[in-house]
């Protein structure tokens, strides 16, 4: 196979990107494309908004709680675990596997400040509940208005 070698002029950069783009698949024919990707899932999550906060339910199946952690950082509620493959897979000569496996992360942009001492998560029947209320600065408020 013979590559076609693109060779902009030196004096226009509008030819830079072009010259970038060709070098990029010049590279990927002479080294092959390769891939470290490994078997992942993304777990379904459905994310409902109340007056008073916000709860998150993930479908977790199979996984334990020391397999999942929950984390609020900088407006940002992240789910994020793993799910191993067990070794009985491979000894009991499966010819067929669908279940994946791997690591996973869901991250939701909270529309709003909560509290975070008073975010509850639990864990029952392969479903994570995470329910995080407003914060008070996030509430509505009705301000009294003064006659003068």
């Amino acid at each position: 196979m013979s590559l076609i070698r693109f060779t902009p002029r030196r004096d226009n950069s509008i030819w830079r990107p072009f010259a970038d783009l060709q070098s990029e698949i010049n590279r990927l024919f002479s080294e092959g494309v390769r891939s470290s990707v490994e078997p992942s899932f993304m777990p379904p999550i459905d994310v409902l908004e109340s007056e008073n906060g916000i709860v998150i339910k993930a479908d977790l199946p199979g996984l334990r709680r020391e397999d999942v952690q929950v984390s609020i950082e900088e407006g940002v509620l992240s789910i994020r675990g793993k799910r191993e493959e067990k070794s009985e897979v491979k000894e009991n000569g499966f010819v067929h596997v669908e279940r994946a496996v791997g690591q996973f992360l869901r991250s939701v942009t909270l529309p709003f400040e909560v509290d975070q001492e008073k975010v509850k998560a639990s864990f029952k029947d392969g479903v994570l509940t995470v329910e995080a209320p407003k914060s008070a600065a996030a509430l509505p408020r009705t301000i009294e208005i003064s006659a003068n």
